[in-house]
């Protein structure tokens, strides 16, 4: 609603009265001027807002901007026609997604409209990301973190192997490219890019991987913030001629089920993936301890995601669970848990030797699921709708740095608590800014906050240090008693202690 209010504010800036001093109308021209205007306003405080991870409030500003230009294209029915079906396509799709779609809509106005809303004489993208030497630079780092993220899987698995050559080869086609879609005078020279990466089997996560190693290489340059977005949507239009589905089964190729070893073999992953996914916070199996599992329903939930493998790897066994939607229906999954847990299965099958083929396989099935499990934030029925997120509730980003700079300072100089292991551990400046920066994405991951936690898991990352039920005891008072300095309210302190306190078997190894 407050996004509404916004977009109204800076619509009515924009268009202005709907008379001038003399109530004479304003003109066709005046008011075409006055909706690029708006709509250009609209996009670039969406971005910024959509950029900070503020998904919903984006999809609201652009949709009531929208909303309010759409009477005023009367006279450009096709762009009216245009306008009103985006907004009728983002209604039935997750925030995120649906800011998309209405951002171009708002592209599509100032198009159409007035292709250049800005100054006159505003400098092509090219020039703006700084000409052909700037890009060069950009695209050889981009190219040399791309190919060392596992994620992106950039050698196919092993299937290319470029030399040095190749290498050159790929990164002057790449700087052609961005020539070719930002107004720069290089031609592209290179295949159109559904035939350059037909056969790869490249998947939605891979791309969306490859996208996050651009984004981190622009920032990592100073590209300002307009000029990224502006390429990003670039490299998005082209996801759908590199990204493949799942190829056509050949006649008597074994199904997936029987690819993954048939029952047992399922029966082995799906039993550690579980024992991984239970015990991690950034997935919060158990919803903070509101559900409780005890053998028999370990059994049975592992049973059904048996099952469900089964469904739809084309085994024998019936799954015979609740669907998705109805089994999910009010734990509130995140995006990030959602996340956490599809990374669980990934690593698990991976330990298992699963060919990387059958894991791209599975693992697009499991993200089809998506839309059924994650929910958004009020969804349960027993609480408010417009209750905030924890995170929001501790206040933000700014505060919660604020509690970890001093309960990390309290903590270290605490003997009992014994935060260097006897010394065993040494700290520097930048290894104390690294742990607080990970302690603050820890809290945002299990509190519905926007930072994605970049750390090691818990058991992982205090193994061997032989840390005491007395040392968690002291570490967690501190926490309470940092918590309390800052006037936190006990209900938002209660919140939080329990979830730390769901990582005291990851963490405590003696007692």
């Amino acid at each position: 609603m407050r996004a509404r209010v916004l977009a109204a504010l800076a619509l009515a800036a924009a268009l202005g009265a709907v008379g001038r001093a003399d109530d004479r109308p304003l003109d066709r021209a005046e008011l075409d001027r006055r909706a690029v205007k708006a709509a250009y306003d609209a996009a670039l405080l969406g971005t910024e807002i959509f950029n900070k991870g503020k998904h919903e409030e984006c999809f609201r500003l652009y949709q009531g901007a929208l909303m309010a230009l759409q009477p005023l294209l009367d006279h450009r029915p096709k762009l009216a026609a245009t306008v009103k079906d985006k907004l009728d396509k983002a209604r039935g799709l997750r925030a995120a997604d649906g800011a998309f779609v209405l951002r171009e809509a708002l592209d599509e106005i100032q198009n159409e409209i007035a292709p250049n809303p800005g100054a006159a004489g505003k400098k092509s993208l090219w020039d703006r990301l700084g000409g052909e030497k700037a890009v060069r630079a950009v695209v050889h780092d981009f190219v040399l973190a791309a190919a060392e993220e596992p994620k992106v899987n950039f050698f196919r698995d092993g299937k290319y192997k470029p030399d040095a050559k190749a290498v050159a080869q790929l990164e002057q086609y790449l700087v052609e490219l961005v020539s070719a879609v930002s107004g720069g005078p290089l031609k592209y020279t290179g295949r159109d890019m559904k035939t350059s990466h037909a056969g790869m089997k490249i998947t939605d996560a891979e791309f969306d991987a490859i996208a996050g190693v651009l984004v981190a290489t622009l920032k990592k340059f100073n590209v300002p913030q307009a000029e990224a977005d502006e390429l990003l949507k670039a490299v998005a239009s082209t996801r759908k001629d590199i990204v493949e589905g799942a190829a056509p089964t050949p006649v008597g190729k074994k199904s997936l089920w029987d690819r993954l070893g048939g029952e047992k073999a399922v029966r082995a992953v799906v039993h550690d993936f579980v024992g991984a996914a239970a015990t991690d916070p950034k997935v919060d199996f158990l919803r903070g301890g509101k559900y409780k599992l005890d053998a028999k329903g370990v059994e049975q939930l592992e049973q059904h995601l048996v099952e469900l493998v089964s469904a739809v790897g084309g085994g024998p066994l019936k799954y015979t669970g609740r669907d998705m939607k109805t089994a999910h229906a009010g734990m509130k999954i995140t995006d990030a848990e959602f996340g956490a847990l599809a990374g669980h299965l990934v690593a698990t099958l991976k330990k298992f030797n699963v060919p990387q083929a059958e894991i791209d396989e599975l693992v697009k099935i499991v993200a089809g699921t998506k839309p059924d499990i994650v929910e958004g934030k009020g969804a349960d029925p027993k609480e408010p709708a417009a209750k905030k997120a924890l995170w929001d509730r501790l206040g933000g980003e700014k505060a919660v740095r604020a509690v970890v700079k001093d309960f990390v300072a309290a903590a270290a100089t605490d003997p009992k608590v014994d935060f260097l292991r006897g010394g065993k551990y040494k700290l520097d400046a930048k290894g104390v800014e690294t742990l607080e920066q990970q302690l603050v994405e820890l809290v945002s991951a299990v509190s519905g906050g926007p930072l994605k936690y970049t750390g090691r898991d818990m058991k992982t990352a205090h193994a061997g240090m032989k840390i005491t039920d007395a040392e968690f005891g002291a570490l967690a008072g501190h926490l309470v008693a940092t918590l309390k300095k800052y006037n936190v309210p006990q209900a938002e302190i209660d919140e939080l202690v329990k979830i730390v306190a769901s990582t005291k078997g990851d963490i405590v190894e003696e007692k």
